[in-house]
C-alpha cells in the first residue's frame, strides 16, 4: 500500500511544474509535514527535497500502473458492495421466509384452536350416557358403605389392619403409650 501511495506522490510531483518545490518540515511533536511553503515557526527543522525527474518511460509505467491500482481497487470496491447487496438480499428473503412460517404456524394454530371449539360444542349436546363395556369386566371391591373395604377395615374398632383377625396381646399397648412423654410432664 505504501508503494501505491508513494507512487502516486510521484506522479504528482512529476507531473508538476519543474520548479515547484516540496519542503520536508519536521514539527515539535516529530510528525512529519511535506509542503510547498516554508515551514511556519514551530517547525523544527526544515528540508529542501530534491525530486529527480522521471524520464518518459518512467513516467508511462508509473502511469499505467496507477491506473491498474485504481482499475483494482474500483474493482474490489465494486466486489464489497455487490456482495453487501446480495447480504442485505439473502437476509430479506430469510425474513420473508421466518415471516410466512410464523403466519402458517399462527394459522395452524388457530384451526386447530378452532377445530377443537367445534368439537367440544358437538360433544356438548351428544354426551353418552350409557356406555357399553368393552374387554374383560371390572368389578369394584365390595364396600361396608365407609368408603373402606371390608377385609381391610375393623367395624367394631375403627381400625385398619392388614387381615381381619383380632389383635394380637403383644400388638396392644396402653393408652399412656399412645401420649407423648413431652406432655405427661
Amino acid at each position: 500500500m505504501t508503494k501505491y501511495i508513494a507512487l502516486l506522490f510521484t506522479l504528482l510531483t512529476a507531473t508538476t511544474a519543474a520548479d515547484a518545490e516540496v519542503i520536508k518540515c519536521r514539527l515539535a511533536t516529530g510528525k512529519i509535514v511535506y509542503q510547498s511553503t516554508p515551514c511556519s515557526s514551530m517547525a523544527v527543522s526544515q528540508k529542501k527535497v530534491e525530486i529527480k525527474q522521471l524520464s518518459p518511460r518512467q513516467l508511462e509505467e508509473a502511469r499505467s500502473k496507477l491506473k491498474a491500482w485504481q482499475a483494482q481497487q474500483a474493482a474490489t470496491e465494486d466486489a464489497k458492495i455487490k456482495a453487501a447487496k446480495e447480504l442485505q438480499q439473502e437476509l430479506a428473503r430469510q425474513e420473508t421466509i421466518n415471516a410466512l412460517n410464523r403466519n402458517a404456524l399462527a394459522q395452524e394454530q388457530q384451526a386447530f384452536a378452532a377445530q377443537r371449539q367445534a368439537e367440544a360444542l358437538e360433544n356438548r349436546y351428544n354426551t353418552n350416557f350409557y356406555s357399553i363395556p368393552v374387554g374383560p369386566f371390572y368389578y369394584p371391591p365390595q364396600s361396608n358403605g365407609m368408603g373402606h373395604n371390608d377385609r381391610r377395615f375393623d367395624k367394631h374398632h375403627g381400625n385398619h389392619r392388614e387381615d381381619s383377625q383380632p389383635p394380637r396381646q403383644d400388638q396392644k399397648r396402653p393408652i399412656g403409650s399412645l401420649i407423648p412423654k413431652s406432655l405427661m410432664d
